[in-house]
């Protein structure tokens, strides 16, 4: 068994409980989110369902996922 930083446990146990650490997955979401705010706060499921396939497809620009 590798040793356990406790160090390293104690730091990420603080940042979450003081909602100061971040995830990829959070930044990009609340990036997502602002970027719907600025181009259309009242943007449906269903067009915000097909931009995500469009991205994960490639069709938007990107080499897709």
């Amino acid at each position: 068994m590798s040793q356990f930083d406790t160090n390293k446990w104690f730091k990420k146990q603080y940042l979450t409980e003081a909602g100061l650490n971040e995830s990829k997955a959070d930044s990009v979401a609340k990036a997502m989110d602002d970027a719907i705010d600025t181009i259309d706060p009242e943007l449906s499921v269903k067009d915000f369902a097909l931009a995500v396939g469009k991205i994960l497809k490639g069709e938007a620009g990107t080499e897709g996922y």
